[in-house]
């Protein structure tokens, strides 16, 4: 609980809030994932509340369900949701300073500012793109320059925090968001324009997937057919938060997670939902379609990719199957007695168990190499096992056990006395 920069093998530029609260509770109520997963709840709450508070401020709360089953439909918002994750605080946020702007309670808008710029760099490129959001709204309706200089004042303490951390950071470290040894120098790689083209094609995939299609099945039927695209100013959050949000994943490597773009969802969601409202139909056609995408959006968490290819397992409930298996496969290794120097595996399961659950245990798994690993522990919950390992494996070592639950898989692999590679 000491303000000091983290340890440089941990340290990725972010502002520290989740840790400090962690440790505080920890502190208090002991270190365990029961004491961390029960931290999330409060912004968890705020993520139930907000939406039907927002829905009533703009003049539709009969249709707040709407909302809610949009949001909390998305796998994205799920499987974060089911972690220790800073996002969800990035989310929280994000609804805090809609709600406060749209209900004229400008402290929601200062909390959730601090709230954002406290969490993450995210979180703060984030927080400028609704300060953006704000001042074209108001540039919009022709309010004048006062007016428009008074709409940044709640927005001042978390910028005023977030800037302050990353001077600090920078006086401290020598830099800010990433550096050449950092562990995550890979994915600030920038790409050339074959991988620019390709980072397009990967956003592009991440807007459709895990169940969006739906969302945007609607929007290209709206836009072509009923020409009622829903209010401008939700499009206009959206426009925003891509101008922030989009550029990072484009032009580096490996930026294009999921929850990276989670916001972005979450403002697609709000545009989708006043779309729907807007039409000339049947209530019960409303209803029905609401409950149509909402559904759609479900079975994102059932969406599970052929081997080889890497998916966000924390941006779906799917990956609740994992935790399970994964006990399942160390007691059968502690039946066998390997030692687990001698296991090749991948992330994210090549921390310790404390490093994981907090229990104490500080063995760790190898990293993945077929010349030198006597078994290996493959799952395809693993984006680092690519197709020609998998290949390999298959051909020249022996499966000796498989763990499978709903799609996710664990598989304990020998090596034959005569494989090489």
């Amino acid at each position: 609980m000491r303000w000091l920069p983290l340890p440089i093998e941990i340290d990725s530029g972010h502002p520290p809030l989740l840790g400090y609260y962690l440790g505080g509770l920890w502190t208090i109520f002991g270190k365990s994932l029961v004491v961390s997963h029960w931290a999330m709840a409060p912004f968890l709450a705020l993520l139930v509340y907000l939406p039907f508070q927002i829905a009533k401020a703009v003049g539709q709360e009969k249709w707040a369900w709407l909302l809610m089953v949009l949001l909390w439909a998305d796998p994205v918002l799920l499987g974060q949701s089911a972690l220790v994750s800073p996002d969800i605080l990035v989310a929280a946020g994000f609804l805090s300073v809609v709600w406060g702007w749209k209900a004229a309670r400008r402290s929601w808008v200062v909390v959730g500012a601090l709230l954002l710029c406290s969490s993450s760099m995210r979180g703060m490129m984030t927080c400028a793109a609704l300060g953006l959001w704000v001042t074209l709204e108001l540039y919009f309706r022709q309010a004048d320059r006062k007016e428009l200089l008074r709409s940044w004042i709640p927005f001042l303490p978390g910028a005023i925090l977030g800037i302050s951390f990353l001077i600090w950071h920078y006086e401290t470290t020598g830099w800010i968001g990433h550096f050449e040894g950092s562990t995550w120098a890979a994915a600030f790689e920038r790409v050339d324009g074959r991988g620019f083209l390709r980072n397009i094609l990967i956003v592009g995939w991440r807007w459709v997937d895990f169940g969006r299609i739906a969302e945007w099945g609607l929007v290209a039927f709206l836009f072509f057919r009923a020409k009622r695209l829903g209010k401008a100013e939700w499009w206009l959050l959206v426009g925003c938060l891509v101008l922030f949000l989009s550029p990072s994943a484009l032009i580096y490597a490996n930026l294009s997670a999921h929850r990276y773009f989670l916001p972005l969802f979450m403002a697609f969601h709000l545009a989708v939902w006043s779309a729907i409202l807007e039409q000339n139909w049947l209530e019960k056609t409303k209803r029905w379609l609401g409950y149509g995408i909402g559904f759609v959006l479900i079975t994102g968490n059932l969406w599970i990719y052929p081997k080889g290819i890497s998916m966000d397992w924390d941006a779906t409930l799917a990956q609740r199957s994992y935790h399970p298996l994964r006990e399942e496969a160390l007691r059968y290794l502690d039946s066998l007695e390997i030692d687990y120097s001698k296991v090749g595996s991948a992330f994210p399961n090549l921390n310790s168990g404390e490093m994981l659950l907090l229990n104490g245990d500080q063995r760790r798994f190898s990293s993945l190499n077929l010349d030198e690993n006597e078994w290996v522990l493959a799952s395809n919950v693993f984006n680092d096992i690519d197709l020609p390992e998998y290949t390999h494996l298959e051909a020249h070592w022996d499966l000796v056990r498989q763990w499978e639950k709903r799609g996710v898989w664990i598989q304990l692999y020998r090596r034959r006395t005569q494989a090489g590679r």
